[in-house]
This record gives structure tokens, sequence and C-alpha cells, in this order.
């Protein structure tokens, strides 16, 4: 349990940079890109010191696995509770950053809409962080975290999966113009 909430953190921030490393080789617009790489730089620091909280929740660490030891830990429901309201804040900015670009494109209609749906799908990745949120209702007041937590696992799981997806789907554009021709044409 202890070693999924590192990597999920981690997981979750290479998402979040595979989004704006594609937007930083997309979009040539000069103040996009300062945007971004100050988002970067939010996700990396930000990152990083949840991490590093959570490697030591508890003190001594292997504390946070062994329960039987004396030991000092941070209150858990109001430490998770900041990881997800930092994180779902963050995939909906980086979800939205690029649309005021997008909706500047000299592209045709269809192909503008079809650009801006495979965008948006990253909605998606923003919908199952807040049923997660929702789920972890329960994980937070639990006194076994592995079974008190599995609704919130199973989401945290979900969420990361589709955000792994929904950053590929850009690059996805040849197989769908095979099979949608005329859709993303020009891009």
């Amino acid at each position: 349990f202890w070693l999924f909430q590192i990597f999920y953190k981690l997981v979750l921030c290479l998402n979040k940079l595979s989004f704006l490393t594609f937007y930083l080789r997309v979009f040539p617009n000069r103040i996009f890109r300062i945007i971004c790489w100050i988002t970067i730089a939010l996700v990396l620091a930000s990152t990083f010191g949840f991490v590093i909280a959570t490697i030591f929740q508890c003190l001594p660490v292997r504390a946070s696995w062994y329960k039987h030891i004396p030991k000092k830990c941070v209150q858990n429901a109001p430490f998770r509770w900041s990881w997800a309201g930092y994180n779902t804040a963050m995939d909906i900015w980086v979800c939205l950053m690029p649309l005021p670009v997008l909706a500047q494109l000299q592209l045709d209609r269809i192909r503008k809409i079809g650009v801006i749906l495979v965008f948006c799908m990253g909605l998606f990745v923003c919908v199952t962080s807040i049923i997660r949120m929702w789920a972890m209702e329960k994980s937070t007041t639990t006194t076994d975290p592995t079974w008190g937590s599995f609704d919130a696992l199973l989401w945290s799981a979900i969420e990361a999966s589709t955000g792994i997806i929904c950053a590929c789907l850009p690059f996805l554009k040849h197989p769908i113009q095979k099979v949608l021709p005329g859709l993303f044409g020009s891009l």
C-alpha cells in the first residue's frame, strides 16, 4: 500500500508531464509555452514534495507497513485530501490549458471539432479523479488501509490508466486517419 501511494503520485506526475511536453512540441505560441514551463515546474516541485511527504508520512519509515512499532505519523485524511485536491485541480488546469490556443487554429469546422474532442478526452481523467475523491471518503476513516481503501485504490488505478491512454491519443492520428479520413488531415 505504501509503495502504491508513491508510484501512483509518480505516474500521475508523468501523465501531466506527457501532456505538457506534447503541448510544448505542438504549440509555438510564446506565452503559452511559458505557461507550460511554469506548469511543468509546479508539477515537478509539488510531486517531489508529496512523494517525500508520502515516504516519510510515518517515522520511522517502516512504521508505514509495520503497525505494531512505536511511531509518529501525519494525519492520514488531511494528507490524502490535500493530494486529491491538488491533483484534481492540476488535471483540470492541464486539460483546459490548450483550449484557447486550439480555438484559434485555422482549421475547417469539422477538423477543429475533432482536435478539440481529442484534447477534451483528458476531461475523462478529471472525472475519474473526482470519482476517486468520492471513493476516498471511506478510505480516510478506515483502520485497515489496505481493505478499507479498495474503492479508492481501484479508482486510483483507473485514473492513472485513463491518463496514460489520453496522453497517447494525440499520437494515434494516423490510425484514426485510416478509420476516419479527413478528420485530422491538416494536423
